[in-house]
């Protein structure tokens, strides 16, 4: 969960998700071959960290919000 407790993270079939606990949109973050596991927040809600599996190694990744004024469009995460 956020810390402002508006979104949540998860991992489903090894992919990242968020989804808000206003809305009922819960976009997909990662889309790769690879299995990504222990996603978390940072201070804030705009940036996500996760661990990935690419290559045979472990490596985490983060992504930031597009957006963070926009709720809906809040959901919609970058890769770094």
């Amino acid at each position: 969960m956020s810390p402002d407790g508006e979104l949540i993270a998860f991992v489903l079939r090894g992919d990242v998700y968020v989804t808000s606990t206003e809305y009922k949109y819960h976009p997909r973050i990662t889309d790769t071959p690879a299995q990504e596991r222990a996603v978390d927040f940072a201070l804030t809600a705009a940036v996500l960290s996760y661990d990935s599996e690419r290559n045979g190694l472990w490596q985490l990744f983060t992504t930031e919000i597009k957006d963070p004024d926009d709720k809906i469009a809040a959901l919609c995460y970058r890769s770094c």
